[in-house]
């Protein structure tokens, strides 16, 4: 290369340029202190307490958790203070009582499956049938049959004789199951 000269933006030195034109610094000690003072951010504060935030990313606009909180927490007003009360006197209320109710929108065959009625009708077709699957005999993974269809059959299905106890492969095979699913399931 030429002989090219230059003057150390950090000592204001000349020098002479060993490796290109563009060179500004006249050692790496120079290059290294100079380019140190001049890669500091600035300290960003916090919104809620002004401390500094330690976090580099530039997201983060609070220091602390504690802050976070109290910067989406807003004041109750008197309105929903006095809803907050109601809700709280009315914690046991049931059915239309409830501020919770939605107008009786369980499905008919669950409010029937979680019956006492039902569940003493799977105990009793269980109990006759010596708590065994009918077709393989084993004692694990047991579901009460209705023999004739739950749905087409109201009138038979709290009938005990209208039941038997199958473990869950053979009920998947009894209606033809080809996907697994999860029913009921009485291990013993």
């Amino acid at each position: 290369m030429g002989k090219y000269f230059g003057v150390c933006l950090k000592c204001a030195k000349e020098f002479k340029k060993k490796w290109s034109k563009d060179e500004k610094f006249c050692s790496l000690k120079c290059n290294y202190i100079y380019k140190k003072g001049r890669r500091r951010k600035p300290v960003r504060l916090c919104e809620i307490c002004q401390k500094p935030i330690k976090s580099k990313s530039l997201k983060v606009k609070r220091c602390s958790r504690k802050c976070y909180g109290k910067s989406i927490s807003k004041p109750l007003t008197e309105a929903r203070k006095e809803k907050i009360k109601e809700g709280l006197k009315n914690r046991n209320q049931s059915g239309d009582k409830n501020p919770h109710w939605c107008g009786g929108t369980t499905p008919k065959r669950l409010k029937i499956y979680n019956s006492v009625k039902y569940k003493e009708w799977r105990k009793a077709v269980f109990k006759r049938d010596n708590y065994n699957c009918q077709n393989c005999k084993i004692k694990r993974d047991l579901i009460a049959h209705h023999i004739k269809s739950f749905s087409r059959y109201p009138e038979l299905r709290f009938v005990v004789d209208n039941g038997k106890t199958l473990c869950l492969d053979c009920h998947r095979k009894e209606h033809g199951f080809k996907r697994s699913f999860k029913p009921k399931v009485l291990g013993i």
